[in-house]
């Protein structure tokens, strides 16, 4: 009897393309990698840089490039400058100046997020491990520059206080596999969290890690990512993500690293450096080289070798120091010279390095060294990189703790921390002060400008990235300090018999200007700020 047998299964539509898909993906990998990460003798540039035939091949150079940057970051002077010096002027000592117009609510809401001295509040813990400001700024200045995107998600721990948890790009979406885009509907369960399903309503786009509803992003994708895999995907409301993304990357591509343009320069840059270095190292540890047509392998040397043609060479060392080096094929002796890395060699690692700050939007003279520069073109340089560092500034860390911020009081007044007060969220974002050539001459060119009506104490101020309403309440607050200093050390003179005798000036300098130190020395001897008598009432 013939056993029956099942009928073929006709694959589904969507089986069939995501085998075609599948297909696609093997066939083209080759061609959307990197140098840094697959090396290949035969391999054009550009197919390597810069392709982009379609969104297949762009995803896998998307990823490519974000493990290659990452390598640039772990090994490359040059990148990890950028990000140091891109923290340093950007989040080292982001800060949040209130201004609800109540000076009390004020000294609470800065004690509240930022602690007495600075150091604390609920910042300090805000993070994983960390503070608020830490986690922001691997986010803004490490994470997004190098892979080119990144987040930070709200959650609440079991005590109900907010933290951030930090996630990068290869987080957000598939990773490994290429997806195409879809429309679907997001539901919640039944504890509210969200959840992907198909029906007579999809009116959600997913997009690599994004899901939208027309213009507007309305919830996220991100994977937990482990030593080796990426699972338990989980999707999180938009309104509990703060995504990061520089606003110039090549538009409609997610992911795309900073250092894209310049990863093939620092390659070769370091490649450069390193062929020179190891020649000048290996020269100035060679003291000869000896050549001879007799000898014979010697058991007492570190390394014999006999080549098949008789000849033998072997090396005679010292210990960290000098290495004369004998081959039995020739009867001449040359001594090294430590000639290596030549100029020629290190003006190629220059013009290297030179074509990797040009990609990064920074100045060479900033980023590495200004010693070929002279005074204007110096501060024509920093001024390129203080723009460079503004639009940085601007447009991502600005509006991104300011949203972290007002969730944050927001968040305090949902506990009865604080009123519902009109103004709560008003305030200032302030950042670390923009690079300078020379501050004491910018500090004298501000105070002579000042003095001649062409610019006002807010422009100055606001020069510093610091606000001018913070600074008045300051001198107001110092003002205050004195004037009680001085009564009470008057005071405490008079309680022991002496003429009191202290001012302002004793405590403390509040003015630059001459004549208003003069007029106070004339009211300390009973004469009016014109130098006349006066009498007490």
């Amino acid at each position: 009897m013939k056993a029956l047998t099942a009928p073929a299964s006709q694959p589904s539509f969507l089986g069939a393309l995501r085998n075609v898909a599948s297909g696609l993906y093997q066939a083209t990998a080759k061609f959307a990698t990197y140098a840094a990460a697959n090396p290949t003798a035969t391999t054009t540039i550009g197919s390597r840089y810069g392709s982009n035939p379609n969104s297949t091949i762009a995803g896998i150079q998307r990823v490519s490039l974000n493990w290659t940057a990452e390598n640039a970051c772990k090994n490359s002077p040059i990148a990890a400058a950028y990000i140091k010096q891109r923290i340093n002027y950007c989040s080292s000592t982001i800060k949040y100046i209130p201004a609800t117009g109540d000076t009390g609510l004020d000294a609470a809401i800065t004690e509240y997020l930022h602690g007495y001295d600075g150091t604390g509040g609920v910042f300090s813990t805000m993070g994983v491990d960390c503070s608020m400001q830490d986690a922001f700024s691997r986010t803004a200045d490490l994470e997004c520059p190098m892979r080119g995107d990144s987040g930070l998600i709200f959650w609440r721990d079991d005590a109900g206080n907010l933290r951030l948890i930090e996630f990068s790009s290869d987080q957000l979406g598939e990773i490994y596999n290429f997806t195409m885009e879809r429309y679907c509907q997001l539901k919640r369960d039944s504890n509210g969290n969200l959840y992907e399903t198909y029906g007579d309503r999809n009116d959600v786009l997913y997009q690599s890690g994004r899901y939208f509803r027309g213009a507007d992003c309305v919830a996220y994708k991100i994977y937990q990512r482990t030593n080796a895999f990426y699972a338990n995907p989980f999707i999180y409301d938009a309104r509990d993500v703060i995504y990061f993304r520089d606003p110039s990357s090549i538009r409609g591509m997610r992911g795309v690293s900073t250092f894209a343009t310049a990863l093939l320069h620092i390659e070769k840059g370091e490649t450069l450096f390193q062929t020179g270095m190891d020649a000048a190292l290996r020269q100035s540890k060679t003291a000869m080289i000896v050549m001879n047509q007799n000898g014979s392998p010697d058991e007492g040397t570190y390394e014999t070798d006999m080549f098949p043609d008789g000849s033998v060479k072997y090396r005679e060392r010292i210990g960290d120091g000098p290495q004369v080096e004998y081959f039995f094929n020739g009867d001449s002796a040359t001594f090294a010279s430590p000639d290596s890395p030549g100029p020629e060699l290190i003006q190629g690692v220059e013009t290297s390095d030179e074509r990797v700050c040009i990609a990064l939007g920074l100045p060479y003279a900033f980023l590495i060294s200004p010693r070929d520069v002279g005074g204007a073109p110096s501060r024509l340089e920093v001024e390129k990189a203080t723009r460079e560092y503004g639009r940085i500034q601007n447009t991502i860390h600005k509006p991104k703790f300011r949203r972290v911020v007002n969730i944050t009081l927001l968040d305090a007044v949902r506990k009865g921390i604080f009123p519902p007060h009109p103004y709560l969220l008003r305030g200032r974002v302030m950042l670390p002060v923009s690079p300078t050539v020379d501050a004491g001459y910018s500090n004298d060119e501000n105070i002579t400008n000042l003095r001649a009506g062409l610019e006002c104490p807010q422009d100055l101020v606001a020069e510093t990235n610091r606000d001018w309403k913070q600074i008045v309440q300051a001198k107001q607050q110092a003002a205050v300090d004195v004037a009680i200093a001085v009564e009470e050390g008057n005071r405490e003179l008079i309680r022991l018999g002496y003429k009191p005798t202290i001012t302002n000036l004793d405590i403390a300098q509040l003015s630059d200007n001459p004549q208003q130190s003069a007029a106070a020395e004339n009211l300390i001897e009973g004469k009016s700020a014109t130098g006349v008598e006066t009498k007490a009432a």
